[in-house]
């Protein structure tokens, strides 16, 4: 895609996921929507519980890496095979890391996360569903 023409959106995509403790029991369902916008250098993602001010990120990429500057959600991921992600987030101003897995199927429709929340070195807790994408 030429940097003329109209980024690509992906999303919203929605889900209704699990949020565990730190010991891995179920203490919430979760409400989560992401929206996620593709152009050849620059992913914009927001992400977050529904009815909540989402978390935005904005990422360099290569097609293959993606990186942020500093600011308020910043991290990095990396594509494998095309459908798998992996990578991390420091929300800054919550001082909590989330470390971040994502598959997508293959009709691109649905994707399938795992979160793992951190401070320091203790696990906080992890949360875990499929999200749908929902044309708007």
């Amino acid at each position: 895609m030429s940097r003329t023409t109209r980024p690509r959106a992906a999303g919203p995509f929605s889900c209704i996921g699990r949020a565990h403790d730190a010991e891995l029991r179920v203490v919430e369902t979760v409400d989560h929507e992401e929206t996620v916008e593709v152009d050849d250098t620059r992913v914009l993602w927001r992400l977050g519980p529904v009815g909540q001010d989402a978390s935005v990120v904005e990422l360099r990429t290569d097609g293959f890496h993606a990186w942020s500057s500093a600011g308020s959600v910043a991290g990095s991921y990396s594509l494998f095979g095309g459908r798998a992600l992996a990578g991390t987030l420091q929300h800054v101003g919550r001082e909590v890391r989330e470390r971040r897995r994502d598959v997508v199927s293959l009709d691109g429709e649905e994707r399938a996360v795992v979160r793992q929340w951190f401070r320091g070195s203790k696990r906080l807790g992890v949360e875990h569903g499929v999200l749908r994408f929902e044309a708007r």
